[in-house]
């Protein structure tokens, strides 16, 4: 089992918070738990010298560390980022990779798309030789 990491901004009453319990609820059907600490965030956005603060929830979900839970993941969190209308969503993958999730982002695990290279040159993963040739 792996563990992957998603941060949101929080509060108790408002339309964060309401994000934030739907994205609970996904990541609960997903993968059929998770843990919720809450906790504060902090950042100096580039070029500004005023410190930001804001409550967060960080949610911990174990998963196989599979290709589709990453994307599952990185589908959640853009759709919390959508919803709760973030610039940036913290993503930790169960590879340890951390991605700030935001518009026109992919998912990015930080592993080598082969399929992915191998589909653009149109080639299939699967076939024997590819597999031969990668292996060599």
């Amino acid at each position: 089992m792996k563990e992957a990491r998603i941060i949101c901004p929080f509060d108790d009453l408002g339309p964060l918070g309401q994000a934030c319990h739907q994205l609970i609820q996904h990541l609960l059907a997903a993968f059929g738990g998770l843990t919720q600490t809450a906790g504060n965030g902090f950042w100096i956005p580039k070029g500004e010298t005023k410190e930001y603060a804001e409550m967060i929830r960080v949610l911990d979900v174990a998963y196989d560390g599979s290709i589709e839970g990453d994307n599952k993941l990185f589908d959640m969190a853009n759709a919390y980022r959508i919803e709760a209308k973030q610039q940036e969503v913290y993503l930790r993958y169960g590879n340890g990779h951390v991605q700030f999730v935001k518009e026109g982002s992919k998912m990015e695990n930080g592993e080598f798309d082969w399929a992915g290279l191998m589909s653009d040159l149109g080639h299939d993963i699967d076939d024997p030789v590819v597999l031969e040739q990668i292996a060599s």
